[in-house]
């Protein structure tokens, strides 16, 4: 897996994201979405990571 692709970056998020650190998750997940708009579970991680944010709004476009 290559350190500059959307699953690495996502996989990364993903990691962030589940020990808890929604804020630290953020980046890596947005550069997965950058480099792969269709990255679907990027999408869906993203919203999460925003809606525990209080970033309601972001979260909601997101999971459309």
């Amino acid at each position: 897996m290559q350190p500059n692709s959307s699953e690495y970056a996502y996989l990364l998020g993903l990691s962030l994201y589940s020990d808890g650190h929604s804020q630290q998750a953020l980046e890596p997940l947005e550069k997965s979405i950058r480099l792969n708009p269709k990255a679907f579970r990027a999408h869906v991680v993203l919203g999460s990571a925003l809606d525990d944010s209080e970033n309601r709004l972001d979260a909601e476009t997101q999971w459309r």
